[in-house]
């Protein structure tokens, strides 16, 4: 699944961000596979993978957790981003509320542009950068996504 935003005539408003209260997670699990660590290699035993043709691994078994899939990008064989899409049910002002009480308040931007609204959360600190996006357009569900960066590897 692609995304794709065209942006024209945006307008944006940021709120300002605080620092994080604690590391931003940089693994995820899957059981009973093993952990998917950010700057690490890819584990031997993951999910059977699946080449995407922009470069990305997508996992061809899932979904995992609360994702509708999840996409791995590496660099130089290191995990440097995982991308997770969510369901269009996703209850994402509930996952706002955890992640800003765990990880302190995020810095939130709204864009208006070619019909749609893109609402990003940004949390960061030396190592990683986790993005929680929400993307509606014409009226209809939105479209979910969350990303986790490598900071070194970018």
């Amino acid at each position: 699944m692609m995304l794709l935003l065209a942006c024209s005539a945006s307008r944006e408003q940021v709120v300002a961000k605080a620092p994080t209260r604690e590391p931003i997670f940089r693994e995820v699990t899957f059981p009973p596979y093993e952990p998917i660590r950010l700057g690490e290699p890819l584990a031997l035993k993951t999910p059977r993978t699946v080449a995407m043709p922009d470069g990305r691994l997508t996992f061809a078994e899932g979904p995992f957790g609360d994702t509708d899939s999840v996409y791995v990008q590496l660099a130089a064989g290191r995990v440097a981003v995982l991308t997770f899409i969510y369901p269009r049910s996703k209850q994402v002002d509930a996952a706002l509320a955890s992640y800003d009480s765990s990880l302190g308040s995020g810095a939130h931007a709204v864009t208006d542009s070619a019909g749609g609204r893109l609402e990003r959360s940004v949390w960061q600190d030396s190592l990683t950068r986790f993005e929680f996006s929400r993307l509606t357009s014409g009226g209809g569900s939105p479209r979910v996504w969350s990303t986790l960066v490598d900071r070194a590897s970018h």
